[in-house]
């Protein structure tokens, strides 16, 4: 989750959250499966660092160096002791994390919900990638937000400047010098839950904004909607692979470096 929405309410996650780290973690491990060596992610916006330390208690194949601009430098030190993880660095600033690295090569990029924060996303992920050593093999995987008609004022309160579909993405990322390999989208029931809300704004019905941080269901509730989420994305998956492409809430792209 964003700094900005960290957890406030004790200890449950978000069901959106928990199921969105499963659904992420496969990813990562499509991207970059289990190897004897040790492989450097780059997990950029990584935000209070919950998915790297997730990540981390089922890799112990991969090191993250993790970056997110909100933190001080005090806040850098409290985090990595709370992680205390000898594959977990945490950086405020990419032009130190590159310089940490000391021309190590980088295989996995991760920007999780992290472009549709930034004006000019084409420019910053390539500005990022480029900072740092990649291979022919090196992947990038980005998650955004989807469906443009479907941006709501949690959007504004959130600090999006916009959301994405696949074609929208994909042109992102190849004006970011990548090209796409994969894409596909998640969370298909949460879809009529954003028309819904969309609808009320149209109509004039404002509610008060909160953070996924505010979760505030026991934890019989959260595990249940997370396992329900969990479904939804299984049974897209399914029915991807017999040829029906379902939409979703959110949208991946993986992507590589075209060669120079």
């Amino acid at each position: 989750m964003d700094i900005a929405e960290q957890n406030i309410s004790g200890n449950e996650r978000h069901p959106w959250e928990l199921a969105r780290l499963h659904i992420l973690i496969q990813l990562v491990n499509r991207c970059l499966p289990f190897s004897n060596e040790i492989k450097m992610i780059a997990d950029i916006g990584c935000g209070d660092c919950f998915f790297a330390s997730e990540l981390l208690k089922v890799r112990s194949d991969v090191h993250v160096i993790a970056i997110d601009t909100a933190y001080s430098s005090e806040e850098i030190g409290r985090k990595k002791k709370e992680i205390d993880h000898p594959g977990f660095d945490l950086f405020n600033d990419s032009y130190a994390a590159a310089k940490f690295l000391a021309g190590e090569e980088v295989h996995l990029f991760l920007f999780l919900d992290v472009v549709e924060h930034i004006e000019d996303d084409a420019t910053f992920l390539k500005d990022v990638v480029n900072l740092f050593k990649v291979s022919k093999d090196t992947l990038v995987l980005v998650s955004v937000p989807a469906f443009q008609s479907l941006f709501t004022n949690h959007d504004v309160f959130l600090r999006h400047f916009r959301r994405y579909n696949r074609p929208s993405i994909k042109k992102v990322v190849q004006r970011a010098g990548l090209m796409p390999i994969e894409s596909g989208y998640y969370f298909l029931s949460l879809l009529p839950l954003r028309l819904i809300q969309k609808i009320a704004e149209r109509l004039g019905y404002q509610r008060q904004q909160k953070g996924i941080g505010a979760w505030k269901r026991s934890s019989f509730v959260t595990k249940l909607l997370k396992n329900y989420l969990l479904f939804d994305y299984k049974f897209s998956k399914l029915m991807g692979r017999a040829g029906i492409k379902l939409p979703g809430l959110s949208v991946y792209c993986i992507c590589k470096k075209l060669a120079s």
